[in-house]
């Protein structure tokens, strides 16, 4: 934009002119950027600016940062580098072996899942594995949905774990942050990820096996990853995006396994690559496979390796990783060893999981777990919990935590938008129960997005919290006239009026709306919000009451009503 916008006159105006707007060009190119223009308040003038600024200038090429290899999930990043210390991918989301969870992901639920994202964030992972690999199910429709769940729940970054092309594909486009693939080999069918590999920028791991099998050698296997990062540099691919896997294999079925697989590692950080083992193989088939795991990740990690699969829930493996990065000097200060050992306590404001059904569902709601309300509102209803104290007690709670986590930016939109929707759906299932009991309602709300905003996520968002906050909404909608939202509101007798804008082209009509409710002596509190309004707008244009997003909306109309009582 040409500037922040302001009012003069009932008119938008933006005060930066071309010559100043141009000047930032040659910042954000020597940045990297590659296409740069203007938007709202900017004229063809502004782009002639930007390219006689920019026209000599190329972007700034992308490279990878001295051996340090940068994964993203939807709020956080991992960095692994030489001073990082040990990564943890957490392994349990993998119906391999898991009985109940093939049986959720057989029954398109996602629960068993989604505990085991947290509980493994919670213990220390810095990545998560996902993988949907079982007879029976849609492999690429239960992927994508794992993404898009996990990503909600977790903020740290992904390694999407699938031998299909297509669904790699297809899950790297879904994905919001950098991803790590699992993985690519010089199987022809897996060669055939290269390609969206290189399109979404994703970070690869580099398993020593083509369609002949896995070399028995450390040199054969040196072989195959070399030849598969030689296709890579082909592809254009920057091979500092690599991970090569060490292959761990069962010492039970040879026991120069280890070797091997440590000689692996030693040549992926002489090559300053980056290395993973999948810890567990090591032990298989062998008793006291804890200790054995152990050991070996002590011998690996003397190697350089950087990252290893495993479950971190596993008290053994958590602590050998921070005494290795301690003795490593991968540990500034020893921080995080002294922090492992010395007792100290990790907060947690979930309340404690266990059968109790008021901590069951309370937790549900705030994680957005939309899945399993049914079963606990019918769990509760059955142990004789009264529908409104389900809503009073439990559910209000635990949206309020959901909104005070969201001020405190310990939660993000999709969150926020998860545990209200979760909320709307219980409150839903309740509804047909409590509609019998003198409930009172705290207030009648409309809500409109104004005339020409064809946006309404936010108001959306608005409408289920101040729902489930126990207002009377009526929703009109997108690209609401004046006259419209003047006689709804007459109508149906409102308390609040909301109105929405997104577009600094239409913020405009909040005043026209404003000015058609005075001309027609509607009396009704009102309350602006919108990515482009601010308190100072709202005051310009006679509106009672501005909010900033959807939690703060609850407190302003909330605000308003007792405003509106006192009178």
């Amino acid at each position: 934009n040409a500037g922040l916008p302001r009012m003069e006159n009932g008119e938008t105006v933006f005060p930066m002119q071309a010559e100043e707007f141009a000047k930032w060009a040659p910042e954000f190119i020597a940045c990297g950027v590659k296409l740069i223009g203007g938007c709202c308040g900017t004229t063809p003038e502004f782009i002639v600016q930007i390219k006689k600024n920019i026209s000599s200038l190329r972007p700034a090429e992308k490279t990878h940062d001295n051996g340090i290899l940068h994964l993203s999930g939807p709020r956080s990043t991992v960095s692994a580098g030489t001073e990082s210390g040990l990564l943890i991918i957490g392994e349990r989301i993998n119906p391999t072996g898991k009985k109940k969870l093939q049986q959720e992901f057989l029954a398109g639920n996602l629960e068993l899942a989604s505990a085991f994202a947290e509980e493994q964030a919670r213990s220390g992972a810095n990545l998560l594995d996902i993988n949907a690999g079982m007879p029976g199910i849609d492999e690429k429709k239960t992927m994508l949905n794992l993404i898009r769940r996990i990503c909600i729940i977790s903020d740290l970054p992904l390694c999407i774990d699938t031998t299909s092309p297509e669904i790699l594909e297809k899950a790297l486009r879904l994905y919001p942050g950098k991803a790590l693939v699992n993985s690519l080999s010089l199987e022809a069918v897996r060669l055939l990820s290269l390609a969206a590999i290189k399109k979404y920028g994703a970070a690869y791991i580099l398993l020593p096996l083509d369609d002949h099998g896995i070399p028995e050698s450390t040199e054969g296997r040196i072989t195959l990853i070399e030849k598969l990062l030689e296709k890579c540099r082909a592809e254009g691919i920057d091979e500092g995006r690599a991970v090569i896997d060490g292959l761990a294999m069962s010492i039970a079925a040879g026991q120069n396994n280890a070797h091997i697989t440590l000689d692996l590692i030693s040549h992926a950080s002489a090559r300053k690559l980056h290395s993973v083992i999948g810890l567990s193989n090591i032990s298989y088939g062998l008793p006291g496979r804890p200790e054995l795991n152990s050991a070996f990740l002590a011998m690996a990690c003397g190697r350089g390796l950087s990252f290893v699969i495993a479950n971190p829930q596993e008290e053994i493996i958590t602590r050998m990783r921070f005494s290795a990065d301690a003795l490593l000097g991968k540990d500034a200060q020893c921080k995080k060893y002294i922090n492992a050992f010395s007792g100290a306590v990790v907060s947690a404001s979930e309340k404690p999981a266990g059968p109790d059904i008021n901590s069951r569902l309370y937790n549900a709601v705030l994680r957005g777990s939309k899945d399993t309300v049914q079963t606990l509102v019918d769990e509760a209803r059955a142990l004789g919990i009264d529908p409104f104290l389900i809503i009073r007690d439990i559910m209000v709670p635990a949206i309020q935590e959901a909104g005070s986590r969201y001020d405190k930016k310990e939660f993000f939109l999709p969150q926020l938008v998860a545990a209200a929707e979760t909320m709307e759906r219980g409150v839903a299932l309740l509804r047909p129960f409590i509609e019998k009991q003198a409930q009172e309602k705290r207030g009648i709300i409309l809500l409109a997005s104004v005339k020409g905003d064809i946006h309404d996520i936010g108001k959306n968002i608005v409408s289920l919290l101040l729902r489930n906050n126990g207002y009377d909404i009526i929703d009109l909608g997108k690209s609401v006239d004046e006259k419209t939202i003047a006689r709804e509101a007459k109508e149906k007798k409102a308390d609040i009026i909301g109105l929405s804008a997104l577009m600094t082209t239409t913020m405009t009509e909040m005043k026209t709306v404003i000015n058609e409710l005075k001309k027609q002596q509607i009396k009704s509190r009102i309350m602006v919000g919108g990515a482009v309004v601010n308190s100072a707008f709202a005051e310009s244009i006679g509106a009672h009451g501005y909010a900033p997003d959807a939690v703060k909306a609850v407190k302003e109309a909330d605000r308003l009503m007792e405003r509106k009582l006192e009178k």
